[in-house]
């Protein structure tokens, strides 16, 4: 419960930054580390949010988030988008985002 409500703030945070700085800002840049889908795809969301008003979105997956870049990785699917981390992120890729693996983790996969 704690995670949620910490993941829900967060996100509430993130949104307003985003708002109130939708004018000035070219796009946003996302870190993801977590390994929980949840968290991984609060920035997906946020993500596609950002690339659907015309930003830019630079995404960098390190630790355990880089799992997702893996062609054989799985990550469930959640509601209510009915997709799963991995899902979101090849739509990002596929709609203009820039997303890179964290250096680290490629020699320590």
């Amino acid at each position: 419960m704690k995670k949620i409500l910490l993941s829900l703030s967060t996100f509430a945070l993130i949104s307003t930054t985003v708002v109130a700085s939708e004018n000035m800002a070219k796009g946003l840049n996302v870190m993801l580390t977590s390994e929980d889908a949840q968290t991984q795809m609060m920035g997906m969301v946020l993500s596609t949010m950002t690339l659907k008003k015309g930003k830019e979105v630079n995404m960098v997956l390190c630790s355990s988030a880089g799992n997702l870049a893996l062609k054989d990785s799985k990550s469930p699917r959640l509601k209510p988008q009915d997709k799963s981390p991995k899902m979101m992120l090849e739509a990002l890729i596929k709609d203009g985002a820039k997303v890179e693996v964290c250096p680290l983790f490629l020699p320590n996969a």
